[in-house]
């Protein structure tokens, strides 16, 4: 299901975060149960192997 949110949702959610009033999730979410995976930026390798015609 998708939803886009109007401005003002954004603004008043971020304002009931930061005021107190939505609480956020105690638990942490597992990525690896969404499909994702966690990125370390300062490891030098390149995320995809260069192309078979570059020159590098």
């Amino acid at each position: 299901m998708e939803q886009i949110l109007s401005q003002d949702e954004v603004d008043a959610l971020l304002k009931g975060i930061s005021g107190g009033e939505i609480e956020e999730p105690e638990e942490p979410i597992d990525a690896e149960a969404l499909g994702y995976q966690a990125y370390d930026f300062t490891r030098q390798e390149r995320i995809a192997p260069p192309c078979a015609g570059s020159s590098t």
